[in-house]
């Protein structure tokens, strides 16, 4: 994601090729900047997708690594095009062989589909136990999206029991990574104190990193605290500005509190609020 100032935020790899190139990628890109995204002349944050592309030093890899390597990745494409249907109708059947395949080969993108597979039971009946190996498998292997669904899994008790401080731990290294929804997770368990310690300052740090990314919900939780005041100064417009940065991304709850707060505030204050909310709001 490309923030309002044109640097790059919540990195993550789509296609792993292996070799520790995914961080040399990421380490790569996190000095890039680009010309932010606008919305009605406004700077917004925007999702993009950029291919890295390398030139490998053939003296320092062999043929049969690097095929088996490149033979890995296109089984895991194989398995994600039969999983989507781009040929026709899903083929749960191969998607499920070629994830089973290249997971045993430890690569770590398949050991996370095949672990959505039985966590969902697509394909394959239900089982949140073995969902939650092949997740945790992924997650050690520091996959971002692996490290969330690990924590959301022990938060919830999902094949394994039920782990607040395991879950926190999990979310804390995907909120290292920036990944929004962990930490969103992580702040609202700092201020509860749930696998934490208490930690309201913590907790708003986490929750506006997240809802400066343009995640609704962390919006929504951001407009609470200006409304009532907690840990930051009561300011019904900064709430306001937050609701409606919410509610344009289609989340109820923002959209009833910020029907509720219209009400107290002048037109003049609404239409400040408005305007600054129009930079909140991710691009599509």
């Amino acid at each position: 994601m490309v923030d309002v100032s044109g640097a790059p935020t919540a990195i993550r790899v789509l296609s792993p090729v292996g070799l520790g190139l995914e961080q040399k990628a990421i380490e790569c890109v996190q000095k890039w900047r680009f010309k932010p995204g606008l919305k009605n002349g406004s700077p917004v944050p925007v999702t993009v997708s950029i291919e890295v592309n390398f030139r490998l030093d053939r003296s320092k890899i062999s043929s049969a690594e690097f095929n088996k390597i490149e033979g890995t990745r296109t089984e895991y494409n194989l398995g994600v095009a039969a999983l989507s249907g781009k040929e026709g109708r899903p083929d749960y059947g191969r998607a499920l062989e070629a994830f089973r395949k290249t997971a045993r080969d430890g690569y770590a993108p398949a050991q996370l589909a095949l672990a959505k597979m039985y966590l969902d039971g697509v394909g394959v009946q239900r089982d949140p136990r073995i969902a939650a190996e092949w997740c945790a498998k992924a997650a050690k292997q520091g996959l971002l999206e692996a490290e969330f669904m690990s924590g959301l899994m022990a938060a919830n008790g999902d094949g394994m029991a039920q782990n607040p401080s395991g879950a926190a731990n999990w979310y804390k290294k995907a909120a290292a990574q920036g990944h929004p929804k962990a930490q969103l997770n992580l702040g609202l368990a700092y201020e509860t104190g749930t696998g934490v310690r208490l930690d309201q300052a913590q907790a708003l740090k986490l929750i506006r990193s997240s809802a400066e990314q343009g995640l609704a919900q962390a919006q929504y939780w951001l407009g609470l605290r200006y409304r009532d005041g907690a840990g930051v100064p009561k300011d019904a417009v900064a709430a306001l500005v937050w609701f409606t940065a919410a509610a344009a991304q289609s989340f109820p709850p923002a959209a009833s509190e910020r029907k509720k707060l219209m009400a107290s505030l002048t037109a003049e204050e609404i239409s400040k609020a408005e305007q600054l909310a129009r930079d909140k709001v991710p691009a599509k």
